[in-house]
């Protein structure tokens, strides 16, 4: 990610990790090892796992991994994987349109298709302008002439 991009807010990467807590300890585990090979976790239970990795990602926004597809900030990898290895169900709908509205705010949008039975599912992450920014609109230069001179 460049500087230009918008970095992940807190509220998004609670919600992420959230959503990868229905994921099985072991797989969760096996998250931490891939992503954060020399992060020490809380041992324990796997909510205490989850909540070590909130506040190291929260605290550590701009912390950088490297993925499969190169490196990129923690938390927006925490975001892709929520998407990737969990997923938008019935049980996950609420989380995610949480998640949605903290991204929304964040400036990042989640991508959405249809299964094929019409069922809207969460495909991606992208950046994105907030659908509330106010932006002025431009207008040609004959528009403008126009105007000026009725």
């Amino acid at each position: 990610m460049t500087s230009r991009e918008p970095e992940i807010g807190s509220g998004a990467i609670v919600t992420a990790c959230d959503i990868l807590g229905d994921m099985s300890h072991t797989d969760l585990g096996g998250l931490l090892v891939e992503y954060l090979p020399d992060f020490s976790l809380r041992v324990g239970t796997k909510s205490n796992t989850l909540l070590s990795l909130k506040e190291f990602a929260a605290s550590n926004r701009q912390y950088r991994v490297q993925s499969d597809l190169g490196e990129k900030p923690l938390a927006v990898v925490l975001v892709e994987e929520a998407i990737r290895r969990v997923g938008w169900s019935e049980q996950t709908k609420e989380r995610f349109e949480r998640l949605e509205r903290y991204l929304n705010l964040d400036g990042y949008a989640l991508v959405k298709d249809q299964d094929d039975w019409g069922n809207e599912i969460v495909t991606g992450l992208t950046v994105a302008m907030p659908q509330f920014a106010e932006l002025p609109e431009t207008s040609s230069e004959v528009e403008i002439l126009l105007a000026r001179h009725g």
